[in-house]
């Protein structure tokens, strides 16, 4: 079972249209309908299967576009409008991933050394035979006040064309596959 997953807040911006930007995710900031929404940094799994039962686990990730959440709450909220080529990634040799029992348990290599969220579900973590009990994968550093995080990013085409002063909020899923053997 997923027992932790993070939330992101990536602070408030100006769109840069002369160059992609990379942000880095911070502390904390103001979640559309839900208030003040404090970033986290760390994803964990339980797998209590038998030893006998273990075969592996695959902890995928996917987001839904970032759309206009409204600009002080949801009354203006317009779903249609969404920003295009916007995803959160991470950075994984800032990634470390603990347990006792986390035995084979590794992020997917890339060749830029990022996992890329977007509305396909990708591997963020995988887990073998020898991964079981409680594993954690902690993002970096966690962003306190006045430091941002060093492997939560959120990238931002200078092709968007965002509406003035609105929100533009995301939904993550995680999800967690695995099968005992037969």
């Amino acid at each position: 079972m997923i027992t932790a997953v993070p939330d992101f807040h990536f602070g408030s911006h100006e769109i840069d249209r002369s160059a992609d930007q990379d942000l880095a995710a911070v502390e904390s900031g103001t979640h559309i309908d839900t208030g003040t929404l404090a970033t986290s940094n760390v994803v964990s799994i339980q797998d209590d299967r038998s030893q006998a039962k273990l075969d592996g686990w695959d902890l995928q990730v996917a987001q839904t576009d970032f759309a206009n959440a409204g600009t002080t709450d949801a009354s203006d909220a317009d779903a249609s409008d969404v920003l295009t080529g916007v995803n959160i990634w991470f950075k994984t040799p800032n990634v470390t991933i603990d347990g006792a029992n986390k035995g084979d348990a590794a992020l997917p290599t890339t060749s830029d050394q990022t996992v890329r969220v977007n509305n396909q579900a990708s591997t963020f973590m995988k887990g073998g035979a020898t991964s079981f009990g409680s594993v954690a994968a902690t993002l970096g550093t966690a962003p306190t006040s006045g430091t941002a995080s060093d492997a939560i990013f959120l990238h931002v085409p200078k092709t968007v064309n965002p509406t003035d002063k609105a929100h533009y909020q995301s939904d993550i899923t995680w999800t967690l596959i695995a099968s005992p053997n037969s």
